[in-house]
């Protein structure tokens, strides 16, 4: 059988696309939606329905371009837009769109990674096809400096996370007692300076001066137990958005498959943070909610807060189906 050539931008939309939903013929690489005039309420014989792209996927897509950013100016207003939960992804797109050559980066590194998260949808489904108009990946225009040692997205992840359990302060040597729990195998002090050299966490008081200073200063600081205070960076607070949007959407896959976890899911929902509960709720599709019917629906929260009246619109997206 001949290859056919996926228009991949089309299916990104459909990814995109807020509220309709969209059909792919994996025989023939067409996209359809509901066409009342026809009759098409539903996918078609053979026909699979192309899922909704968790917004926390574009909001990581969002905070990984804005460390690239070679323009200080911009990286700064780019990671400051970020921190708003609400707005942060509108506010993002006004700022990078005020910068035309930062606009042509971003687009270009958008791309680049939708055309990766559409090929991995098509590869899990098993369709053998070519693409039409296939990005290559975009030139990174900033590196980080260099570094004690290399580190993950996972590893930064735990890290942030881990800072956070205090209030978003804690010292140097606490944070290495906590890390030792959830990150094996790396030189916890050189991976810690390595994320504080890239700018997501600082030290209490800041640091001052040439880099070559700062480092020094550093060392000393956290070579005296109890001393250095770790604490979030702008940037900093934008990925530890992003690193608990993720982990609510793992438990709440988990807690889906095992309601034993449903539990673990709630107790995550409420200590996250409003910022974090509300987008998360707020982002979740009408499919995604009818199938955490089972987890959302017996989940209480204090009456009158953000977090609750988010869970109230998310429940009022469900769709009025047959048994629902």
């Amino acid at each position: 059988m001949k290859k056919f050539v996926l228009p991949w931008k089309k299916v990104d939309a459909a990814m995109a696309a807020a509220f309709e939903e969209h059909y792919l013929d994996p025989k023939t690489g067409g996209i359809s939606s509901p066409d009342p005039v026809k009759g098409k309420d539903g996918p078609g014989v053979g026909e699979v329905v192309i899922p909704k792209r968790p917004a926390s996927v574009d909001y990581s897509w969002m905070i990984q371009f804005s460390d690239t950013v070679l323009d200080k100016d911009l990286r700064a207003r780019l990671f400051e837009a970020l921190r708003d939960p609400k707005s942060g992804m509108n506010n993002f797109l006004h700022e990078v769109a005020s910068d035309p050559e930062g606009h042509a980066q971003w687009k270009k590194y958008r791309d680049f990674h939708a055309f990766k998260y559409v090929k991995q949808w098509i590869a899990a489904l098993g369709i053998d096809c070519d693409f039409e108009s296939e990005p290559t990946e975009p030139q990174r225009h900033r590196q980080p400096g260099k570094r004690d040692i290399d580190y993950d997205e996972q590893c930064l992840d735990s890290v942030l996370l881990a800072t956070a359990q205090d209030a978003g302060k804690i010292s140097f040597h606490e944070l290495c007692l906590v890390l030792e729990q959830v990150v094996k195998n790396v030189e916890l002090k050189k991976v810690l300076k390595s994320i504080i050299r890239d700018g997501w966490l600082t030290l209490s008081p800041p640091l001052h001066g040439p880099l070559h200073g700062k480092i020094k200063t550093m060392n000393e600081n956290l070579n005296k137990d109890g001393d250095a205070v770790v604490v979030f960076t702008r940037k900093g607070e934008a990925r530890l958005l992003d690193a608990r949007l993720k982990v609510l959407k793992k438990k709440l896959d988990i807690a889906q498959k095992d309601p034993a976890f449903i539990e673990d899911f709630a107790e995550y929902l409420n200590n996250a943070g409003q910022e974090a509960a509300c987008l998360f709720l707020d982002y979740l599709d009408a499919e995604e909610i009818n199938r955490s019917m089972n987890v959302l629906a017996g989940i209480r929260l204090a009456p009158g807060t953000r977090t609750d009246a988010a869970m109230r619109r998310a429940l009022s997206r469900v769709k009025k189906t047959g048994g629902n």
